[in-house]
């Protein structure tokens, strides 16, 4: 139903369980006496934890994917997104890979989005930083298509296909379109080195570009990005990728912007989305209530937005605008910063400042 929105919530593993708490808190806050909307959670607990309990995988592409189920999946298939926090994917063994893979296609969410944006009071590398990242993610060489041909030598495959490269850069040239800024995607590539594989990529892009005579297209090398990403980020809008690719400089993009801590992704489909923050689980600090809530705020920000999209509901937008207005108010403020970007707040402490400000700007629009 269009009034009715429909939530499954992983808590994952490490400090999973205490953000996703954060998460769900702060919806809860956001719709808080609204009876027009009615917001259901549903938990699906998938990960490290949950196989180390219960062993259960599921097997497909060659692969052990483990802390998941076909029960788990169904369940899943009734929500309309997902707020994933993290999983522990080095904790398990070799033969078995992290639950992830099997959600990218099982719901087809194609595209990785992760923006890059300087945030007030953060260790940025310049300020006004504004692009994103968006990184195709149901081939290539992060699915765990891997085989053991003997004792010396392994394969691992990485499939680029026509369909997903247009489809993920459509989708790119759409947010250019979208944000209406520098209006131009720059295509990340190699090949200069494989020419079938990558050339498959560029093509597709270049195909897609006639379609939009409004926005630029840039090819750039993927050794060259790196470079340019510090040199001279303002440079880039959209930037559009390969699954690997994109993995690997999305930790850069986040570097440039403050860390990991303030870094959200969504990863879209054509039906459904998965958002969560860029950091890992952090087993290290699970518990201390020390662990940086920004990006997983910015991840439920990114979620409101895109439901409100696909609700057809403007005061889903509202109420992305005024979570996303409230963190950064909080940071500019500067007195209660998470430890890793150089505060001393704990997570409760940034949680509060931020409520605070939600219900001035919530009541606000109310009375207004």
């Amino acid at each position: 139903m269009k009034n009715i929105i429909n939530i499954a919530y992983v808590p994952g593993d490490g400090i999973g369980p205490e953000l996703i708490k954060v998460a769900i808190d702060t919806i809860d806050l956001l719709f808080q006496d609204l009876k027009e909307i009615k917001v259901n959670f549903t938990l699906c607990d998938i990960g490290y934890d949950t196989w180390a309990k219960t062993e259960e995988f599921i097997f497909e592409y060659g692969r052990k994917f483990g802390g998941i189920s076909e029960e788990k999946i169904k369940g899943i298939s009734n929500t309309d997104a997902m707020l994933y926090i993290a999983t522990s994917g080095g904790d398990f063994p070799t033969e078995f890979t992290t639950p992830f893979p099997v959600l990218r296609r099982r719901f087809n969410v194609f595209a990785n989005v992760r923006p890059a944006f300087s945030y007030p009071n953060t260790p940025f590398l310049k300020k006004d930083i504004d692009f994103v990242l968006v990184r195709e993610q149901t081939e290539g060489m992060w699915m765990g298509e891997e085989k053991v041909l003997d004792s010396n030598v392994i394969k691992a495959t990485a499939t680029i296909s026509r369909d997903a490269s247009m489809k993920v850069a459509k989708f790119a040239f759409e947010m250019a379109r979208k944000r209406n800024k520098l209006k131009k995607v720059t295509c990340i590539h190699k090949e200069n080195v494989l020419k079938y594989a990558f050339g498959e990529f560029v093509k597709s892009c270049e195909l897609v570009a006639k379609e939009y005579e409004d926005i630029a297209l840039e090819k750039m090398h993927t050794d060259v990005l790196p470079f340019e990403l510090i040199r001279n980020p303002h440079h880039f809008d959209v930037i559009v990728t390969t699954n690997m690719y994109g993995d690997i400089i999305s930790g850069e993009t986040a570097a440039i912007t403050g860390g990991l801590g303030v870094s959200p992704s969504g990863e879209y489909g054509d039906n459904y989305a998965i958002f969560r923050p860029v950091h890992g689980s952090a087993p290290d600090i699970a518990g201390k209530n020390i662990a940086n809530p920004i990006a997983t705020f910015l991840s439920v920000v990114m979620m409101l937005e895109w439901l409100g999209d696909r609700k057809e509901m403007e005061l889903l937008h509202t109420f992305s605008m005024i979570l996303k207005k409230s963190v950064i108010e909080t940071l500019k403020e500067g007195k209660s910063l998470p430890q890793d970007i150089g505060g001393d707040a704990t997570t409760e402490e940034f949680k509060v400042e931020v409520w605070k400000k939600i219900k001035d700007y919530k009541g606000g629009f109310i009375n207004g």
